[in-house]
């Protein structure tokens, strides 16, 4: 089996720019992968076609083989884009291997750790504020206020929050939770803990 062909799709879910990579094998598999970055986003594509001329021919199953040659091709490390680019072309890798072997990726990553995964509605999937207030799990809603929570102020504190602050202007929005449920509220401020 070999890399024969390298797809990238530019698209936009709502407001999130996206850009979807596809690898093709000359035995039929493709395998998908996406370019999470935060723009600019038309710059992926000759990166993509830049990296896919080291790839191209090789047996996409050497995947470490494979991103181990693409971290090593430029003369410094690789910057943010590089590096969504890499990732993609290693999602893509996965997915050929396991469609190779008619097992899912995880099976390929040590089997699943979990019987059942948490997962949330992020910044970009989170629905309008009247279609939050339609939903219901478990039968139980309960409203919440918008909030920006502070985290603990020593260093190496345990993780945690120490309080919830209400933001002015950003208005109440109906978060139905049942007794399984919780609200995640990701900081990506530098430097929090």
């Amino acid at each position: 089996m070999k890399i024969e062909r390298l797809r990238a799709f530019m698209s936009r879910d709502k407001d999130r720019p996206r850009v979807i990579v596809a690898i093709d094998t000359d035995d039929g598999l493709t395998g998908w992968g996406e370019c999470y970055n935060h723009g600019p986003d038309k710059a992926l594509t000759p990166i993509l076609d830049y990296l896919f001329d080291f790839i191209r021919g090789h047996d996409p199953r050497r995947i470490e083989y494979l991103i181990l040659m693409l971290m090593q091709q430029s003369r410094f490390p690789p910057g943010a884009l590089v590096l969504t680019a890499i990732s993609a072309i290693d999602q893509c890798l996965w997915d050929i291997s396991a469609k190779a072997l008619n097992v899912p990726v995880y099976r390929l990553l040590g089997g699943n750790a979990r019987d059942r995964v948490k997962v949330y509605a992020g910044v970009y999937t989170a629905p309008d504020p009247a279609a939050a207030r339609a939903i219901e799990w478990h039968g139980k809603a309960q409203p919440a206020r918008a909030g920006r929570l502070v985290p603990r102020q020593r260093r190496h504190a345990a993780p945690g929050l120490v309080r919830g602050e209400h933001v002015p202007g950003a208005g109440e929005l109906n978060v139905t939770l049942g007794t399984s449920g919780g609200l995640a509220v990701p900081d990506h401020r530098t430097g929090a803990r």
